[in-house]
């Protein structure tokens, strides 16, 4: 019983000491009469002016074009000329690289000059053909000719007048005018085919000639769009296809 007693003392004890030296301390920080007082603060004045203040945030992102084309020649070929680079700012239409546009232009030229062969027969058939209508027209007058001459002969041989020989004649010439005109009509024939053939091969010349200046062409890569060239993945020498 005497242990618990002190125990219980010792508890009591503790609070007490406890808040006296709270007590002390809080009693030294008490100021002295007579302390010397904190000397005064300068204080500088500014006039409050109105302006505009900028609210601005930084962030991070990625930015992807609203229209993008990735460019590729129509044709293959060795690059002969780049015109842009990487950052450049191109319009619809403009030239963005060239190939080499020898083969292109050779095959140009000679679609070119069978062109112009198909031309020069094609007005050969057609000179042909006027050639051979006036003689047609030439003939048809003498086949009018002997068929009159044929009737006046016939004619006469019947009222006695003329010999029945001089009647074989003229109905040789007759015939032979006849023939000589369905020779002529043959013949005028013969010059419309060719004429209808000398237009078709200067039809396929001239497509030939559409499909090689196209092919030329195709050697230039230009811009679909307006906007800023990206990355230009080939040089000068490069051989693209």
């Amino acid at each position: 019983m005497a242990e618990v007693g002190v125990s219980l003392r010792k508890k009591y004890l503790n609070p007490v000491v406890l808040l006296l030296f709270l007590i002390r301390a809080c009693s030294s920080g008490v100021p002295q009469s007579g302390a010397k007082k904190p000397s005064a603060v300068p204080v500088k004045l500014q006039t409050v002016e109105q302006t505009t203040l900028l609210d601005t945030t930084e962030q991070l992102g990625n930015l992807e074009a609203e229209n993008r084309v990735d460019l590729r020649p129509e044709t293959e070929g060795r690059v002969n000329e780049i015109f842009v680079s990487s950052g450049s700012s191109v319009s619809a239409g403009m030239p963005i690289l060239q190939l080499r546009p020898e083969k292109s232009q050779a095959e140009v030229g000679g679609a070119v000059a069978n062109v112009n062969a198909a031309i020069a027969s094609r007005s050969n058939a057609e000179a042909q053909i006027k050639a051979v209508e006036a003689q047609r027209v030439s003939d048809a007058a003498n086949v009018n000719l002997q068929e009159e001459q044929f009737k006046r002969i016939s004619g006469l041989v019947a009222q006695g007048a003329l010999p029945k020989q001089q009647l074989d004649q003229v109905r040789r010439d007759r015939d032979a005018a006849r023939a000589a005109l369905n020779a002529t009509d043959e013949k005028i024939r013969a010059a419309r085919a060719t004429l209808d053939q000398q237009n078709a091969q200067l039809k396929q010349a001239q497509s030939t000639v559409a499909s090689k200046q196209e092919d030329l062409r195709e050697t230039r890569v230009v811009a679909p769009i307006a906007g800023v060239v990206g990355n230009v993945a080939v040089k000068v020498g490069d051989y693209v296809k």
